[in-house]
């Protein structure tokens, strides 16, 4: 096409002394050259654009599934902490309580010593 196209004749304005559809046949010939010429051009890049945008869609569908993990490890982690929390004071709940009995010991056993030496008295 473009042997004909590049000739020094094939224009409007020469054409158009011609024939009026000659001058319109020969612009839309010219159109239909520079858009297949565009397109040569345009479709690599747009199959670069699908790809992309699919290699993004797979990346957010992977992302979304990430998040969904990352939050269940988090309701786990703070599920776990709060059972810790619990478990804390629970023991320091039981070293309060053992803290109260070692006392109540120690004075039972200064109280049995003392009324030990009562026993020889009566």
């Amino acid at each position: 096409m473009q042997k004909f196209t590049r000739m020094e004749n094939f224009n409007k304005g020469h054409m158009s002394t011609i024939s009026q559809a000659c001058a319109a046949l020969c612009v839309w010939v010219k159109a239909v050259e520079e858009y297949a010429q565009a397109l040569k051009v345009v479709l690599p890049k747009r199959e670069k654009k699908e790809a992309a945008e699919a290699k993004v869609a797979a990346m957010e569908k992977m992302l979304a599934a990430m998040e969904a993990e990352y939050n269940a490890m988090m309701a786990e982690v703070e599920a776990l902490e709060a059972e810790y929390q619990l478990i804390v004071q629970q023991m320091e709940d039981y070293r309060r309580l053992l803290e109260q009995l070692s006392l109540k010991i120690d004075r039972g056993e200064q109280l049995v010593q003392g009324l030990g030496g009562e026993k020889t008295r009566w």
